[in-house]
């Protein structure tokens, strides 16, 4: 009979604490069913369910076979009645590894999205002073602002295109997305 060690958790991000807790059962040769909380989206809880399945998927690579992933209604407890087979075991991590906090990094991620909508902002900005300066060249060239402005619009679309392509490109093929800062 396949047993095997369950891990409850939020996982709201999955991170080193968390692979490290699981690792020390896959090491010692268990198979682990890690069930994923369905909490739903807010502030202390920014990332769906699919999101967390991905990242401990991307984290747990490595131990593919060796562990399953189940979501499981939002619960505020675990209840059991008298010796049903099954135990209970607290596994203790290092200082180090316990001290990290998915708060903390909750913090972090939401920092940079704060960074990012500015630097989005910044980037908007920067592209329509683009286009104006490019408008203001086609039509010293063409004589026709509609021409002018239609040309730069289209250069400016087709600049932007190429760039996610790219980018989104480059960071499937490195797999990026997921940040391993402690």
């Amino acid at each position: 009979m396949n047993q095997y060690s369950l891990f409850i958790g939020r996982w709201q991000p999955f991170h080193d604490g968390h692979k490290a807790l699981i690792e020390s059962a896959l090491n010692e040769g268990k198979k682990v069913l890690i069930a994923i909380r369905d909490t739903p989206i807010d502030e202390s809880n920014p990332l769906s369910v699919s999101q967390r399945k991905q990242m401990i998927e991307g984290t747990l690579s490595q131990y593919k076979g060796s562990f399953k992933i189940i979501t499981i209604p939002d619960i505020s407890e675990v209840c059991y009645g008298r010796d049903v087979g099954w135990g209970i075991r607290e596994i203790k991590l290092d200082p180090t590894t316990k001290a990290i906090s998915g708060t903390q990094l909750r913090k972090k991620i939401k920092f940079r999205k704060i960074k990012t909508k500015l630097f989005a902002k910044s980037a908007i900005t920067y592209r329509l002073s683009v286009i104006s300066i490019q408008t203001l060249f086609f039509f010293a060239i063409t004589g026709n602002f509609k021409i002018a402005i239609g040309t730069s619009i289209g250069w400016n679309i087709i600049n932007m295109a190429w760039y996610l392509a790219y980018h989104y490109t480059f960071a499937k093929l490195f797999k990026l997305g997921v940040d391993k800062e402690t």
